[in-house]
């Protein structure tokens, strides 16, 4: 579809040429590595179905232009609607129309101002919808430094954080080397206008920006190019919304649509240039090598990233070394080691979940105040039979998180896990030990029966008879109709009298 709507464009530049163009920039966006994680992610599909119904749209208004039958325009609307419905980076198309006659049609103003106030109203009736929709959100921001990047930042560290992670994404398009499904806290921590990396950043953003400025009213493919990056990038980019996230792979995806047209531009005009200065007749070979090694080197590269994608296990424990500073790559990593060790049995068990301490404790190191990671800790010691060592790192997190709820669930565990002591203590006549045990258990669980039940009985065995009846009665308070706690309160009816 990219190929085809390119061809549909009218430029300066020869057809043959222009052909050639279009086919190197169709080429050149199907190998980017960078789009691994839209391809591959069942959560990317929204970014493919945003740019597939955006490239019908474009195609049918272009058909529009050409025909000025209204039955192109609707079906280019109701192909922008798709669009929008895919992904809210949609919007941005409504500047891209107008941009898109602009350089590539001999149309009327006339036309292009109309068609844009068309696309601009569907867009308003999205932006209806989606208000409907979610207008009892109550529109606070998240609270969490994982959901909120820059949840503790100044307003200068934030913008300055923006731009430097923006030209990031130029190092992702070009040389793909470290690619992650997540680069959040704290993979690019924040940075001040202090810094030269930032300025720099602003130099490049300046020069592009200016570049596409000056060559605008010339129509050249670099403006486009340039322009369109830009606009599609606006809403991804953190500059005016704050999405959540600071940076990843799939925000490009549309954005490096601009990036393939103005390199496969650039080529061209290289050779054309080059071939003016040295008449060498083997220059359109050069190229043909260069851009043929560049393909290739591409294909394998997404193949590795494929292979990384084949599970959750998989991706977890490869993204660690391409994202070592992200909390949540570091808990992941450690859920993989979790879900390995189910497969193994004893010792080799144990080394599987050792293999996962080394990720918490970077984890920790990174946001100490992040629960998760304490109960994952806590996870892996339960595992290992480690009881002591899983109270202390789930209190840690309850120190941390009080109302978390993963802590319902794990003191359950620590209740069964004590419980189940108290009663083996009681079982070898070390009554003391059981009577500890069952207390410890009574922390995590104040509501079971069994464990009130048995706590009374040891007391009972101890001739404790004060301490029995109290935890007898708390029991027939939870469960009034329990006929091992009535008999227990009987027989101390009996030695009382």
């Amino acid at each position: 579809l990219l190929f085809i709507l390119l061809l549909k464009f009218k430029t300066s530049i020869p057809a043959n040429s222009w052909m050639k163009i279009s086919f190197v920039a169709a080429v050149l966006f199907t190998v980017l590595p960078a789009h691994s994680e839209p391809v591959i992610n069942i959560k990317g599909r929204d970014d493919l179905l945003c740019l597939f119904f955006f490239l019908l749209a474009s195609l049918q208004l272009f058909q529009y232009v050409a025909t000025k039958s209204n039955k192109n325009l609707f079906l280019s609307c109701l192909w922008f609607f798709l669009s929008l419905l895919s992904k809210e980076i949609a919007l941005t198309f409504i500047a891209i129309f107008p941009l898109l006659l602009f350089f590539f049609s001999r149309t009327e103003k006339r036309i292009t101002r109309n068609t844009t106030i068309v696309y601009a109203g569907i867009g308003f009736v999205f932006l209806f919808f989606r208000y409907t929709i979610t207008k009892d959100n109550s529109g606070i921001a998240n609270q969490e430094l994982l959901n909120n990047p820059f949840l503790y930042s100044t307003l200068s560290e934030k913008f300055a954080t923006i731009i430097f992670a923006s030209t990031k994404y130029f190092k992702l398009i070009i040389f793909p080397i470290h690619m992650s499904y997540d680069y959040n806290f704290n993979q690019f921590p924040m940075m001040n206008f202090s810094d030269w990396k930032v300025w720099l950043s602003i130099v490049l953003h300046v020069v592009l920006i200016f570049t596409g400025i000056l060559f605008f009213k010339r129509k050249t493919i670099f403006s486009f190019g340039i322009f369109f990056y830009f606009i599609t990038f606006s809403i991804v980019s953190n500059f005016f919304f704050n999405i959540g996230t600071l940076f990843a792979d799939r925000f490009i995806y549309i954005p490096s649509l601009g990036y393939c047209i103005l390199v496969a531009s650039a080529g061209h005009w290289f050779y054309a240039w080059l071939n003016n200065k040295i008449n060498f007749a083997s220059t359109r070979y050069f190229l043909l090598v260069g851009f043929t090694a560049i393909t290739i080197l591409y294909v394998v590269r997404i193949q590795n990233r494929i292979g990384d994608w084949k599970n959750n296990n998989t991706l977890f424990l490869a993204d660690v070394d391409d994202a070592p500073e992200s909390v949540k790559v570091r808990i992941n990593a450690c859920l993989a080691y979790l879900d390995l060790s189910q497969e193994k049995i004893g010792n080799e068990r144990d080394s599987i979940l050792n293999r996962a301490v080394p990720e918490l404790e970077k984890a920790i190191s990174i946001y100490p105040s992040y629960a998760t990671s304490y109960l994952n800790m806590g996870v892996i010691y339960n595992w290992k039979g480690e009881i002591t060592k899983a109270e202390e790192w789930w209190n840690k997190a309850r120190a941390i998180d009080p109302n978390n709820k993963k802590l319902n669930e794990y003191d359950k565990v620590l209740a069964t896990l004590f419980f189940n002591n108290g009663i083996k203590m009681g079982s070898e006549k070390k009554i003391n030990e059981a009577v500890l045990e069952f207390l410890h258990a009574l922390r995590y669980d104040s509501t079971n029966v069994e464990l009130y039940y048995n706590l009374g009985g040891a007391y009972y065995t101890k001739n404790n008879f004060d301490s029995a009846s109290y935890y007898w009665k708390k029991a027939l308070l939870i469960n009034p109709s329990n006929e091992q706690v009535k008999e227990g309160m009987n027989a101390l009816l009996r030695i009382n009298k």
